[in-house]
């Protein structure tokens, strides 16, 4: 659905979730920021090993930086959404950044908590880490290289 022609630009959009302006325009905001927009939002994502093989992890976006906690194999990233919009630069465990990273990890335990999410975010086992990606020990190709057996489930993506 398009927007109206006489919609007016949004100067700030929420963070990470990309509202069209039609959206924004019903909601009343008109190019207004609110006063008690969030400045972070929280994300969780559960499914691996899944189709897309994303490792489950659970973050803080906010409008310039993103926090991305990969906690099976308990490993972490940060990226500068300003500097670096294709998030290939990880600046996790760099000194100039320890007190940023201390302040969104406090945020991220809070909306964690304000979210009531419980999930088990425990490492791995150090085995499990080192096989997960192995298609000889875990998963077997078949003939159409676009799909994967899991040998374990019985199930089959493709």
């Amino acid at each position: 659905m398009a927007p109206p022609s006489s919609t007016p630009r949004v100067s700030q959009c929420p963070v990470i979730c990309k509202a069209s302006p039609c959206c924004l325009y019903f909601k009343g905001l008109k190019g207004e920021t609110p006063t008690d927009w969030r400045d972070s939002i929280y994300y969780h994502y559960y499914e691996y090993p899944s189709v897309h093989m994303v490792p489950r992890q659970y973050g803080i976006r906010t409008k310039r930086y993103k926090l991305i906690h990969f906690y099976q194999f308990d490993e972490w990233e940060l990226y500068d959404l300003e500097t670096d919009p294709d998030e290939l630069h990880n600046l996790y465990g760099k000194k100039e950044h320890a007190e940023l990273i201390a302040g969104l990890k406090k945020q991220l335990e809070a909306l964690r908590e304000h979210y009531d999410d419980r999930t088990d975010i425990s490492p791995m086992p150090a085995d499990w880490q080192k096989n997960v990606h192995d298609r000889q020990s875990t998963f077997r190709r078949m003939a159409n290289p676009n799909q994967v057996y899991r040998l374990d489930r019985g199930v089959y993506f493709g």
